[in-house]
């Protein structure tokens, strides 16, 4: 059965906001960090700041830093 897609107007509105945005070099670099520390195993030693350090070596050894 196929029904409608429920009326969401405020998540329209913030959509339609960034619709068509560039994340940053900056902005990009937060969406690494938290995609590491996200995909850490649970149980792990991984912290936020290993994950902010690992990500910044990363970019270094690329030369993207």
């Amino acid at each position: 059965m196929v029904t409608r897609k429920p009326e969401r107007p405020e998540i329209e509105a913030l959509l339609e906001k960034v619709r068509g945005h560039t994340l940053t070099e900056a902005e990009l670099r937060v969406q690494k960090i938290s995609f590491v520390y996200g995909n850490a195993p649970m149980d792990s030693q991984i912290t936020r700041e290993s994950a902010e350090r690992a990500v910044d070596r990363t970019l270094i050894s690329l030369g993207q830093a």
